[in-house]
């Protein structure tokens, strides 16, 4: 078991492909912003099935008092509200 799991850009991970190295840490951190680019997923089917959505956004929109917002994040010429999620030990 691995002491801490972080993850950049987790908005733009799908479900699955995020949980199996989520599972074998203590504590974890996710870091992204789900208001912009979502997982990609190709097959529609999948897609309908909510393979389209990432733990990240599930997470946010679960429980929106844990986000912890970055401020005003400069990227390129733009200005990105990034957030973050971190859980705590279990």
């Amino acid at each position: 078991m691995h002491a801490t799991a972080t993850a950049t850009a987790s908005a733009q991970v799908n479900l699955p492909s995020c949980l199996g190295p989520l599972l074998r840490a203590r504590a974890w951190a996710l870091v992204g912003d789900h208001h912009q680019l979502p997982p990609l997923v190709s097959n529609e089917a999948a897609r309908e099935g909510g393979y389209g959505v990432s733990l990240f956004k599930l997470l946010c929109q679960a429980h929106p008092q844990v986000i912890k917002g970055a401020g005003g994040v400069r990227r390129m010429r733009s200005c990105s509200h990034a957030t973050s999620l971190a859980a705590l030990q279990t």
